[in-house]
């Protein structure tokens, strides 16, 4: 639905998204999140792919402002970093509840990627640290022209 592919741990399961993305912070349980989990851990460890037009936004906007928005709950300010997501632009962030959340864009389209661990488990924040996160974020393939941004009219 969201026009984008990832490299993925082996044993990790998927569950693609039902609904586009419209509004709202992407979580394990949202119908508008590709996500790829431990089969293990489910939602105490797990990747959340997410994408929507641009609008009226440049990238770089549509980055700034989605790793900045309100529902992150951030009180620490913490620093967006340019990096490289798939060979493109892109930015990523580490949020004060330790999730690592990644943006970029292609064409006229947005993309959004977050790495979550659970408090519960403090030792996979050993592993599954912002250097994984980054290697994960080489592996993405961007395909606006794939994405799906509205639902399909119901039979008659």
């Amino acid at each position: 639905m969201h026009g984008i592919s990832i490299s993925y741990p082996a044993g990790w399961v998927t569950r693609a998204a039902t609904e586009p993305w419209v509004t709202g912070l992407p979580t394990f349980g949202a119908a508008f999140s590709d996500v790829i989990h431990d089969a293990t851990l489910d939602d105490h460890l797990f990747l959340n792919l997410t994408s929507q037009p641009l609008g009226s936004d440049t990238g770089e906007q549509w980055a700034d402002r989605a790793l900045n928005a309100e529902e992150w709950g951030d009180t620490c300010d913490p620093p967006i970093e340019s990096v490289s997501i798939g060979g493109g632009p892109g930015r990523v962030v580490v949020h004060c509840g330790g999730s690592l959340t990644a943006a970029t864009w292609a064409g006229e389209r947005a993309y959004q990627v977050i790495l979550y661990t659970s408090t519960d488990e403090p030792s996979l924040d050993t592993t599954f640290d912002r250097d994984w996160f980054l290697e994960v974020l080489e592996t993405v393939q961007l395909h606006p022209e794939a994405a799906v941004d509205a639902m399909p009219s119901a039979s008659p």
